[in-house]
């Protein structure tokens, strides 16, 4: 059942077993999996079944540190959430993301790769993706030999799109409207999350609409899955009986905000460029489109003292210095011109009869790409957890009267060493197996933070997971420490990002903690 909060009674109650604050894609598949249940569930969205501006501009922010994208036009607030413009692209974090690794500063997650593995699974279907295969056993489905370079330096790696790609507002909107036991309240804001005098148990959201509209929701359990940047901005919000936030006794709600890194770690010198495109382009199986890459080892993370890493190909036409000369002469008489430069021009395509020879007989033999192809390593990286890289509260107010987010995103050396020691490694391979070769970004020489490395929309860390509550604000069910009934989903959750996208991991801890939520209810018989 679909209910709009703006048209229902001011200062209305309502009554649930479990509310989940969030309809994205940890919120949607939470209520889903509890469909055809005794339980009644409140499933909370702060927009309706469409975009509208002002919805969207209660996400807006500031931006402190590094510089970032436009906080509003990072994130959806409409029913399915960001999955109404994602991308589709999905992974399995690797064994290693969630090990403690001494290089790594308060790195490893409280659960391992095989307790997730089966959530893993039952996620596939709900992403509308293909096999559970995301390593080198994807070549053998495409019967393809790919470079044989040494797993140790450089394993195979592939992500799965999601057919579509699945937007889950969309696709499973019909599903949950037709539920007895579940509500979805649309045009809800929650503005704070209430516990009792102990600080112990939630007992009710204060909920608001952008018309007036005020209102409560009780329930016995409560789950945040509001995203990386939401997340922590309502908990800390919620400060009546926690004066610093809930769940911030160890001011740590907001800290540890992780973005994927991404920047180009290289260029390559290929002796066969057409052959490693065709290796690594697209390809589909069922209908599903995977996309190949280059990840860096195992073994060279642990040796090298590095975070993980990903590299895919992409393409640039390049023109020679004496042919771009050329076309600029050709482009002037064409239209009747003669060049201003027309000697300097002349003289560079001297200087560049090698090239410019093989141009025009390109050209001659009636080709349509004659352009030199250069290849750049496009790098997805890991960022290393930073307490100073935080979300904090802005003096700025909002529609609602809410304090605006403040981030202050920050990374350090270890991004820049990493992505070096990508370069470095697909060198060496490119090299062992005479690819090619691979040349380096001077800025990686430079000292300090570089604009070339930019981020990718992924929210990630900020109420991070650990068995000690002085390390982090979700226990390993994403319960939060001190608090009995109120949990979290989502990637705000993440001790460890790897390199790969967070959805992918996000259903799977949620479909992992709707387990939970289901037996403690039934324990609790009701």
């Amino acid at each position: 059942m679909f209910l709009d909060f703006k048209t229902i009674k001011h200062d209305a109650v309502i009554q649930s077993d479990l509310c989940i604050i969030g309809a994205g894609a940890a919120g949607i598949t939470i209520a889903r999996e509890l469909i055809g249940k005794s339980h009644r569930v409140c499933l909370v969205e702060s927009g309706g079944l469409e975009y509208e501006p002002m919805t969207q501009s209660l996400a807006d922010g500031e931006s402190i540190g590094l510089p970032y994208y436009p906080l509003d036009q990072s994130r959806l607030r409409f029913f399915g959430g960001t999955t109404n413009h994602w991308a589709g692209q999905c992974a399995p974090l690797s064994e290693l993301d969630f090990q403690y690794r001494e290089w790594v500063p308060y790195s490893g997650w409280p659960i391992s790769r095989a307790d997730l593995d089966p959530f893993y699974r039952r996620a596939l279907p709900i992403c509308e993706l293909g096999p559970y295969v995301f390593d080198r056993r994807a070549w053998d489905t495409f019967e393809i030999e790919p470079p044989p370079f040494n797993p140790a330096k450089i394993q195979s790696h592939f992500w799965q799109n999601s057919r579509g790609p699945t937007r889950f507002g969309q696709v499973y909107r019909e599903e949950l409207q037709n539920s007895e036991k579940i509500t979805v309240l649309l045009n809800a804001n929650v503005t704070n999350i209430q516990t009792d005098q102990s600080g112990e148990n939630v007992t009710h959201l204060d909920v608001a609409a952008l018309n007036g509209k005020r209102g409560r929701i009780r329930a016995r359990f409560f789950v945040l899955a509001c995203g990386g940047m939401e997340n922590p901005r309502l908990l800390l919000i919620s400060n009546t009986v926690h004066p610093n936030g809930l769940g911030n006794s160890h001011d740590l709600v907001g800290r540890f905000f992780m973005d994927h890194a991404s920047a180009m770690c290289g260029m390559v010198l290929a002796a066969d460029v057409d052959s490693l495109l065709e290796t690594y382009k697209y390809r589909h199986f069922e209908g599903t489109r995977f996309r190949p890459g280059m990840a860096i080892g195992k073994e060279e993370q642990i040796k090298s003292e590095v975070l993980n890493a990903c590299a895919t190909f992409t393409e640039e036409e390049h023109f020679s210095d004496g042919v771009h000369a050329g076309r600029q002469i050709s482009d002037g008489l064409r239209n009747m011109k003669i060049p201003d430069n027309l000697t300097e021009n002349i003289l560079t395509i001297l200087k560049d009869l090698h090239h410019v020879s093989k141009y025009l007989k390109c050209r001659l033999q009636g080709e349509e790409k004659c352009a030199t192809v250069l290849l750049h390593l496009e790098t997805r990286i890991e960022q290393a957890p930073n307490p100073n890289s935080r979300i904090t509260l802005s003096p700025e107010k909002d529609a609602l009267g809410l304090n605006r987010l403040r981030l202050d995103w920050q990374r350090g050396e270890l991004e820049k060493k990493t992505l070096k020691a990508m370069g470095i490694a697909l060198g060496r391979e490119f090299g062992r197996l005479n690819l090619g070769r691979v040349q380096l970004p001077q800025w990686l020489e430079q000292d300090g933070e570089s604009e070339w490395m930019g981020g990718s929309y992924h929210h990630m860390g900020t109420t991070r997971m650990a068995e000690n509550p002085k390390m982090g604000v979700v226990n390993e069910h994403c319960r939060m420490h001190g608090v009995n009934n109120l949990y979290l989903a989502g990637s705000s959750v993440f001790p460890t990002s790897g390199f790969v996208n967070p959805t992918f991991t996000i259903i799977a801890l949620a479909l992992r903690l709707a387990d939970h939520l289901q037996l403690r209810m039934e324990e609790e018989n009701f």
